[in-house]
């Protein structure tokens, strides 16, 4: 993908190789959240109308007069609900969670979809255990709106998947009703990790012992040009050194020797860390296509 006249446009990549690590990632835009009650106030759907522009810091003003007016009462659950949207879009999620226990009115600090954002902006943070409580918090409130149980369900799975608790993370897609909106997204999630599961993974001391031949634990790594550079580099030392002695140049043969022998060792041990980065790499892979299946 290129940024081509500020737009971004699809490329092709040079070769058939993963080029997933060059795949230019973006935020997902946040949009206004509503309720199914018809909006009787102009300034609600201006405010609306401003986030989905993705005008967030005009929509703020908005939002702060309303509330410092009372414009539409002191506890919107609406209002507030899009104030920490407009927040976590601006990189401000830190206020949002401070403003959300000082602020926000005691009556709605309980409704499910605060919560929800709360959760949201806690996995905005990056802390995904706290994203998880809330989450949680969510599914015990008494609520009938069996979408936004899913949403708090796929959330929480997602948050588990970031801590590497793939069990838990399956435990939580499997709660998600196959017949809701993302009866479809768990389903593919679920599948994923069962694919993680039981992929077989490349034996690390497999690959030391490969390592012992430059190169070939590298290439068992599936690393070839790592593999290639090894194999000549331990190749010329040990000719240079061979050679040195054979002309009784014994000062570059010890010299040769000493560094052939450290890059030998070196090719042995980055063996195994080729074999263990290759495992983790591709179970990152398949953890990041669960992460980045769901769009909410």
């Amino acid at each position: 993908m290129s940024l081509q006249n500020q737009k971004l446009r699809l490329i092709d990549f040079v070769d058939s190789r993963d080029n997933s690590k060059y795949v230019l990632g973006l935020n997902m835009p946040l949009y206004a959240y509503s309720d199914t009650i018809k909006d009787a106030s102009k300034n609600l759907k201006f405010i609306k109308y401003l986030i989905n522009k993705g005008l967030h810091q005009q929509a703020l003003l908005e939002i702060n007069r309303a509330i410092f007016n009372k414009e539409l009462g002191v506890d919107n659950v609406e209002i507030y609900t899009n104030y920490i949207i407009c927040l976590r879009a601006i990189d401000e999620s830190e206020k949002a969670l401070f403003d959300y226990e000082i602020d926000f009115p005691v009556n709605i600090k309980d409704n499910p979809k605060i919560v929800l954002e709360i959760g949201n902006t806690w996995k905005e943070l990056k802390n995904y255990s706290n994203s998880i409580q809330q989450y949680k918090k969510v599914i015990s409130i008494e609520n009938k709106d069996t979408t936004l149980i899913d949403e708090a369900w796929m959330l929480k799975g997602i948050s588990h998947i970031k801590l590497v608790q793939l069990d838990s993370a399956k435990k939580s897609f499997e709660k998600v009703s196959n017949t809701g909106f993302y009866g479809k997204n768990a389903a593919k999630n679920i599948e994923l990790i069962v694919n993680v599961n039981t992929q077989k993974s490349k034996n690390a001391v497999w690959g030391g012992i490969l390592g012992i031949i430059p190169g070939a634990g590298y290439l068992y790594a599936s690393h070839k040009q790592t593999a290639l550079s090894s194999l000549i580099i331990n190749s010329l030392f040990a000719y240079g050194a061979y050679t040195s002695f054979k002309t009784n140049n014994v000062g570059i043969g010890i010299l040769a020797s000493v560094i052939g022998v450290a890059f030998y060792i070196g090719n042995i041990q980055g063996s195994i860390k080729s074999v263990k980065r290759f495992n983790q790499t591709r179970r990152d892979t398949l953890l990041n296509r669960i992460s980045l299946n769901f769009s909410y």
